[in-house]
């Protein structure tokens, strides 16, 4: 299974692309993605363009790519996926983590959660002293 097509060497796998610069530079250098593959490095720009197109990504696309952004540690994406109606809480076939435990794995300390008075945000959790 190749993540990103039509490069010479396909990258395989997520967690090789939240550990590797090259998977961008397959980008950059033109390698078409799909939207979680896009989320999971980071490119903003790609996701919004899945959201502006003919037909926007459905609801199980939107939370496999939220996932996949928490699990790279990809904050700002995982914002946008959020406020579009991606599930919090929801466990992939793959992990048994929610995409909240991702975050939470890949960048202790912060995590995506809900404020149920303004909206989504990411917020920062304090260690106990």
């Amino acid at each position: 299974m190749a993540l990103l097509s039509g490069a010479a060497r396909p990258w395989t796998t997520p967690w090789d692309m939240a550990s590797s610069t090259l998977p961008v530079v397959l980008v950059e250098q033109g390698a078409r993605t799909k939207l979680w593959h896009a989320a999971a490095l980071g490119l903003l720009a790609r996701v919004e363009d899945y959201f502006n197109s003919a037909t926007p990504p459905a609801p199980k696309q939107i939370t496999e790519a939220f996932w996949q952004a928490c699990h790279g540690g990809q904050r700002e994406t995982a914002e946008y996926l959020l406020a579009r109606g991606a599930e919090l809480n929801w466990i992939p076939p793959w992990s048994p983590q929610t995409p909240l435990d991702m975050a939470q794995v890949t960048n202790p300390g912060r995590a995506p959660a809900p404020d149920f008075a303004t909206g989504p945000k990411w917020i920062t959790r304090r260690k106990n002293s």
